[in-house]
């Protein structure tokens, strides 16, 4: 296949994007390496401001933040383009940045980081969007290679500039530096970034000329889905039958509410058409992204803490192994992302299949080690999203009906936030219903291992039949 063979680096270079894609990766950066960041300086910044009891909203928020930007970017792109809506996200950023590095309490730190959630959602999707748009299709998977490629190095950097200002005793000085850097990308973007426009028809029918009625529509949906979100999240924090039932119920209800009304919002919907069906490759690839990503909610949530009290592990060492994660997920991308198109199938089933099985070497690993096998099936479990999540972008994207292109290149990462903050909930109610609290005996943390663990296995099984489905679509590239 002749498009196979021309997707190497070399033509990515000389293709014309590249400076478009380093571009674009810059807003990676950004996202990722704050997310990060924010963990290393915590301790400093709760030291002067106080806040403990909310250092789970610092995430939370955040995502919640990138979820509703993220859901609503395809309409944004399709409005004002690439480039005004890149420039306006980065701005967004800045502001949260600036906000949380002048915060005088935790209350206006909250709000920044909602703030910076915003932006950096949106600048994710945009991104997504950018790169189905500007390159050409047998370049995608290199391009997304790239993406990952610098999500890991987030892993290794954004800590260390933590690290850095914490140290110093100037936390804040962290968050004025990441606000100055999103100062020089709005620019950037603003003046560089080329918005070339999709030529599908039936895109942008119905968006430009938003009616009050379609704004009003709009805000309802946002605010249902945000809502929803924050009500879930909220339902695993302190585990009591009525109040976590009615939080979470509560919650989905909202969801499910979102979901109705989106589907009745013709092309100012913010979702693909019928997100959640298996009967569409859409369908299928939203199912698949959401459940997986929750599946991975254990590791990251609760793996620090259960390593802590069963191996003693200290920060540094545990920071490793969730890194080895990260890499896992780098390395395999940028290796694979020449395989041919005929080998996207295989990759995409395989790389979630592996995934899948170092999870379920969590349940014994983390509880029994040794530790070396704990970063093994760290680096396997990344590894297996690296091998599978761009050919999986750029099947879903090849694959979209004519109008769905765009939603659905912005959805993807906004539904993988998704399955992060649902899958945080999932596990918080399974660890708190455990017994798992500060003073939890080694007993009750390897009781609260294998129910985290084991039960997280539930929503990867849904998301790799998902898959499975997903890959019987047939591509013309196949």
């Amino acid at each position: 296949m002749n498009a196979d063979r021309s997707a190497s680096w070399t033509a990515l270079y000389r293709s014309g994007q590249f400076g478009q894609l380093v571009l674009l990766a810059f807003s990676v950066w950004l996202h990722a390496a704050d997310e990060l960041m924010v963990s290393t300086v915590t301790p400093a910044m709760t030291g002067e401001i106080g806040g403990e009891r909310f250092v789970a909203w610092l995430t939370a928020l955040y995502e919640i933040g990138s979820i509703v930007a993220g859901a609503s970017c395809a309409l944004f792109v399709l409005r004002t383009g690439l480039r005004r809506t890149m420039g306006a996200a980065a701005l967004i950023y800045m502001t949260g940045c600036l906000v949380s590095g002048l915060a005088p309490t935790m209350e206006p730190m909250l709000a920044g980081r909602l703030i910076q959630g915003l932006g950096g959602g949106a600048m994710i999707a945009t991104t997504f969007i950018a790169i189905h748009r500007i390159m050409p299709e047998h370049l995608t998977a290199r391009g997304y290679a790239v993406i990952s490629m610098v999500w890991g190095v987030s892993a290794f950097s954004g800590p260390l500039v933590g690290a850095i200002f914490a140290e110093s005793g100037w936390w804040r000085g962290a968050f004025f530096l990441f606000a100055a850097m999103a100062a020089g990308f709005s620019a950037l973007a603003l003046t560089r970034l080329r918005d070339s426009r999709s030529h599908e028809t039936g895109d942008a029918s119905g968006t430009v000329n938003e009616s009050g009625r379609g704004l009003a529509s709009f805000g309802l949906r946002i605010g249902l889905l945000a809502t929803g979100v924050v009500a879930i999240a909220a339902s695993g924090i302190e585990v009591e039958a009525p109040r976590t039932s009615m939080l979470a119920g509560f919650g989905l209800l909202l969801l499910a509410l979102f979901l109705h009304l989106d589907g009745k919002a013709g092309n100012r919907r913010l979702m693909p058409h019928r997100p959640w069906s298996l009967a569409s490759p859409q369908g299928a690839v939203m199912v698949l992204v959401l459940f997986i990503s929750a599946a991975t909610a254990a590791l990251i949530t609760y793996g620090p803490l259960l390593l802590t009290r069963l191996h003693a592990l200290n920060a540094v060492e545990i920071g490793f192994i969730l890194l080895l994660e990260s890499v896992g997920w780098s390395t395999v991308a940028i290796a694979l992302s020449g395989v041919p198109r005929r080998m996207e199938p295989t990759m995409i089933a395989g790389g979630f299949a592996i995934s899948a099985l170092a999870m379920a070497g969590f349940v014994h690993a983390v509880v029994a080690g040794p530790i070396w096998l704990i970063g093994v099936l760290a680096y396997v479990m990344g590894g297996g999203f690296g091998a599978a999540w761009a050919f999986m972008t750029r099947r879903a994207t090849s694959l979209a009906p004519v109008g769905e292109k765009e939603r659905i290149a912005s959805a993807i990462p906004t539904v993988q936030r998704l399955g992060y903050a649902l899958g945080a909930a999932y596990v918080g109610v399974i660890a708190n219903g455990a017994g798992f609290a500060d003073d939890a005996s080694a007993q009750v943390a390897a009781r609260t291992s294998y129910w985290v663990f084991g039960l997280s296995l539930i929503p990867a099984t849904i998301g790799l039949v998902a898959a499975l489905r997903f890959v019987s679509f047939r591509d013309d590239g196949d």
